[in-house]
Parts: structure tokens; C-alpha cells; sequence
């Protein structure tokens, strides 16, 4: 099987969990699983968010946003000129949509909307106001219906989940006006924990995980796609909280140089 991002075909074993195999491309470092459709199909009903399906990850309606979280947002808006009408879209919300709730509290200037897979989540963020597509990130007429609109385009913990690397960074290109930022939160293959734990990893979650980035996969896959200023910087929200929690000076730079943690914070600017 060819990477999905770099398409070399020398990817090899690097696990197995949940009776799927992961395959890691030896040139890129991008991990990937092979899942159906019906594999997909079955995700994100109603058992899904009461961890039912996933018990490694449950979400309550309207759930209040977490300090890290908070952090990681307010980088990514600070990237934002300082003008009126700001268009903020995000992937995967949530039932919780702890974003959307912190956006219209705490910056309602900001114009925001949101596309949700799951229809469930979907319909329960309408209810409360806010604008939301249901579908995935690539389907045609969500693409059609956000082209060339937003000002910043985000997701916690969302790009993991797309089994479609370049559909996905295409699609996000395509809805951002140009000079727009893109800023997602994910696994890091690469990072030691990752290499030294292999299935054992917790972030290895196959069908839900399909996806598995390295600093290296994600600017060869956002280059392609026509983004640049890649930065992707090698630390998750367990660090940030640890900072917020310590107030360690450097712990974030530490985390980046030393490529310990699990988790990734990328963005990259539309050209």
C-alpha cells in the first residue's frame, strides 16, 4: 500500500490494534490505517459520544472549555489581522462544542460556523444558534458552501480521524480566503512515546484514527496542497495544561526540542 500523503510505496508494519494494521511510510514517517466506508458509517451515532463505542472518549452536551484549550485558541486568533467581520470556521465541533461557546462569549465580533460529521452533534449545536454543515470535510457541497470565506480554519483533535490527507488539506485550502490560516491539534507518530509504546500507544484508536502525522508528513502533505509557513511545533494540550499548571519557563520548547510528547500543534497560511 503507497503512503497516502507522499505516495512512496515502502510503508511497513508498524502495529496492530483493533484488528487493523498501521503501516508507516519509511520517507514521509505518516501513518495510515486501511478502513471501509462501512467502517466509517458506523462512527459518531449517539453511542459514540457517551463512549459507548469509544471508551477512550466520552463528550457531554455543552461541556465547558479547558484552560489548555483556551491557550492553544488564542494563539491561533492572535494570527488574525485586527479587522471586523473575522470568519472563523471549525472541524469537528463536538456535542460539546467547546469552541463555539467560548467564541461567542468571549470574542462575538467573531463570525463563526463549524462542520460536523456526525449528525447527532450536528443537530444538537443548530439547536443552540450556531451555523453548522453537516457532512465531511470534503464533500462538494460543504466545500462549495464555505469556498473562499474564512479568515482561520481550525480542529482539536479532528484531522486524525480523515482517512483522505490531500482531500482534506485540499478542501481546507479551498475554504480559506487567500493569506487565511489553517491550525489543527494531533497525534505525533514520531514522538518517542509513540515509537516506544507501538500499540500501546493510546493514541492509536483504529477505525476512529486512521491518520497518524509527523512534522515531517504534514508540511510535505499542506506544501502539496499549496499552503506555506508550516510550523508544527511537537507538543500536545498535556503540556500546555502542564504549563498553565507549573508555570515551568520553557517546558513548551523543551517538549518541541526533546520530540517527547505524543501530541502535534500544526498550522500553514493559504498562499
Amino acid at each position: 500500500m503507497n503512503c497516502r500523503v507522499c505516495n512512496a510505496s515502502a510503508t511497513k508494519h508498524f502495529a496492530t490494534k483493533n484488528g487493523y494494521e498501521v503501516l508507516k511510510c519509511t520517507r514521509c514517517g505518516f501513518g495510515q490505517v486501511a478502513v471501509t466506508q462501512q467502517d466509517l458509517d458506523r462512527l459518531y451515532e449517539e453511542a459514540y459520544w457517551s463512549g459507548e463505542t469509544t471508551p477512550n472518549f466520552a463528550q457531554a452536551e455543552a461541556q465547558p472549555i479547558f484552560p489548555s484549550h483556551v491557550y492553544w485558541l488564542e494563539e491561533q486568533l492572535r494570527l488574525l489581522p485586527k479587522a471586523e467581520a473575522l470568519r472563523v470556521l471549525e472541524v469537528g465541533p463536538g456535542l460539546g462544542g467547546m469552541t463555539a461557546h467560548y467564541l461567542r462569549s468571549h470574542h462575538p465580533e467573531i463570525q463563526y460556523e463549524a462542520i460536523e460529521i456526525s449528525e447527532v452533534a450536528a443537530q444538537t449545536l443548530t439547536a443552540q444558534g450556531f451555523t453548522i454543515h453537516t457532512g465531511g470535510v470534503t464533500a462538494a457541497s460543504i466545500v462549495e458552501a464555505c469556498r473562499g470565506r474564512f479568515d482561520l480554519i481550525l480542529g482539536t483533535e479532528v484531522i486524525e480521524h480523515d482517512p483522505d490527507p490531500h482531500g482534506f488539506a485540499s478542501s481546507i485550502h479551498a475554504m480559506l480566503r487567500p493569506g487565511g490560516w489553517c491550525a489543527f491539534t494531533t497525534g505525533n507518530i514520531d514522538g518517542l512515546i509513540a515509537r516506544w509504546k507501538k500499540q500501546d500507544w493510546y493514541y492509536l484508536e483504529p477505525p476512529l484514527h486512521v491518520s497518524y502525522y509527523t512534522p515531517k508528513s504534514f508540511k510535505t502533505l499542506f506544501r502539496q496542497e499549496g499552503f506555506d509557513h508550516l510550523s508544527a511545533r511537537r507538543y500536545g494540550f498535556n503540556y500546555i495544561s502542564l504549563k498553565l499548571k507549573t508555570h515551568i519557563p520553557g517546558i513548551l520548547l523543551l517538549s518541541h526540542l526533546t520530540g517527547i510528547a505524543t501530541g502535534m500543534s500544526i498550522r500553514a497560511q493559504r498562499a
